[in-house]
């Protein structure tokens, strides 16, 4: 009976001819057969959009989990009490949805900063690295191309203002 979620309308109509033949099976005709109820489990024959029927959940259990808390406010209350508590109620729920916002965008945010504090200690790591490189590779062609021994200077041979850009 799968096929009566998916099928189109005239299908829908075919399929229960079909087993009106069945006599055991007529009352859960009679009963799927009404147009609130088929439309309800069958998107073709809903007035529902498509993307509005795919958005909403395959159960009921939102609404029984906000029936639930409803009744914690109280059960048989007057209307005006009743709406009071509800709105109260919901209140509640809308600062707990932006305390929560807040603590994921302020997550992200340190995330980030983590991120690029890390990117920005493997720059200075490479750089220091360059730094030891480059005067061994200096001294190791020196060698080479010559076959003496290096002569060391006072001075580094990189000066401090060549990583510092003048813009």
């Amino acid at each position: 009976m799968k096929s009566l979620l998916t099928a189109t309308a005239e299908k829908v109509n075919s399929i229960f001819i079909k087993l009106m033949t069945y006599e055991n099976v007529i009352d859960w005709i009679q009963f799927y057969q009404k147009p609130y109820i088929i439309a309800s489990l069958n998107p073709n024959i809903s007035k529902i959009s498509n993307n509005d029927w795919y958005a909403a959940p395959n159960s009921t259990n939102c609404a029984e989990a906000a029936h639930s808390l409803s009744n914690r406010e109280g059960k048989q209350l007057k209307l005006m009490t009743a709406i009071l508590r509800g709105q109260k109620l919901d209140m509640r729920y809308f600062k707990r949805i932006e305390i929560k916002k807040k603590t994921i965008i302020l997550i992200l945010l340190d995330m980030i900063k983590v991120v690029s504090s890390e990117k920005f200690q493997l720059s200075n790591e490479a750089l220091t690295d360059n730094r030891k490189l480059v005067p061994q590779q200096k001294k190791h062609s020196i060698r080479t191309s010559k076959n003496k021994k290096p002569q060391r200077s006072t001075e580094s041979s990189l000066a401090k203002n060549d990583f510092v850009s003048d813009t």
